[in-house]
């Protein structure tokens, strides 16, 4: 296994700064879907997605990763502070497969998602750098080695 595998590792800190690139981890499966105003947190065209989602936990998983982002989103854009949540939109562009996060304030934003079993990750990535992540769920039936096998390319 390279090195350079290993030298790209997630770095768990509490204290960085809202420049610094951030992945968010959270266990979406804790979400109570009908607590929440979701007409009040998603977009027109996310409920449109939302609703084609039929499992509750896709339901949970979709609304999480876009719950975060957006939370990024304002956190490293003091201009949306005031933003209402439903006037973010994140859609995937049609000409370069990217999923990016439009705001009424500013360009759109590239932004990474990844999720397994309840399980989600966010990330933008306003730098428009190559960068990702996945989040996998490893079993002794199916070993991290084959998993890194599935995910990672080589450049």
């Amino acid at each position: 296994m390279s090195s350079h595998y290993f030298s790209n590792t997630l770095k768990i800190d509490s204290g960085l700064s809202s420049t610094d690139k951030q992945v968010v981890l959270m266990d979406a499966s804790r979400i109570n879907i009908s607590s929440l105003p979701i007409e009040r947190l998603l977009s027109e065209f996310e409920l449109s997605v939302l609703t084609k989602r039929k499992m509750p936990a896709a339901k949970q998983e979709y609304i999480a990763t876009r719950l975060v982002l957006k939370y990024l989103l304002k956190r490293s854009n003091p201009l949306l502070k005031n933003t209402p949540l439903c006037a973010i939109s994140s859609q995937f562009d049609d000409v370069d497969n990217k999923l990016k996060l439009h705001s009424p304030l500013s360009e759109p934003i590239w932004a990474c998602l990844s999720h397994s079993r309840g399980f989600i990750g966010a990330a933008l990535n306003p730098e428009q750098d190559q960068f990702g992540f996945d989040i996998e769920h490893c079993s002794k039936t199916r070993p991290f080695c084959e998993a890194r096998q599935t995910f990672l390319r080589s450049q």
